[in-house]
C-alpha cells in the first residue's frame, strides 16, 4: 500500500504519532477521506486518527503540542525584580521582603514560591529571630 510505506516500522503501540504520519493523516482528511477509511489505510486505530483530526480542526496544527513541566509562576521580570530585591536586603527577614515583592509587584508569591527562587538564584536570606 502506497501509505504504508509512510509508516515506520518500528512504531509501537502507546507511542506518539510521528509528525510525518499526522501530517499525512491531516493531508488525507482534507483530500476527502474519511476517519474509518484513514485508519484502515495506515492500519492505526480509528480512534488516534480521530484524536489527531479533532486537533487539527481544533488548532490549525498537525505536530503535537510537547508541555514541559508547570508553568512558571513569576516571569523573566518579575524574577529580576525579585532577585534584585534579595541582593539589596539580604541581611532583612524573608518575610518582609516577601512582603515588599507582594506590594510592589502584580503576582502574590507564597514564602514556598520565594524559597524555590531564592535557591534557584543561589543566595541566602538570613532570617532574623
Amino acid at each position: 500500500n502506497e501509505y504504508k510505506s509512510y509508516l515506520s516500522l518500528d512504531m509501537k503501540k502507546r507511542c506518539h504519532t510521528p509528525d510525518k504520519v499526522r501530517l499525512l493523516i491531516c493531508t488525507m482528511y482534507r483530500s476527502g477521506h474519511r476517519v474509518s477509511d484513514i485508519s484502515r489505510k495506515l492500519s492505526m486505530c480509528r480512534s488516534t486518527v480521530s484524536k489527531i483530526v479533532q486537533q487539527f480542526k481544533k488548532t490549525g496544527r498537525t505536530s503535537r503540542v510537547i508541555w514541559h513541566g508547570r508553568k512558571e509562576k513569576l516571569s523573566d521580570r518579575h524574577q529580576r525584580v525579585l532577585s534584585r530585591l534579595i541582593c539589596a536586603n539580604s541581611n532583612q527577614p524573608k518575610q518582609k521582603i516577601l512582603d515588599e515583592f507582594n506590594s510592589i509587584s502584580d503576582v502574590q508569591i507564597t514564602m514556598r514560591t520565594f524559597d524555590r527562587y531564592n535557591a534557584k538564584f543561589r543566595r541566602r536570606v538570613v532570617r532574623k529571630k
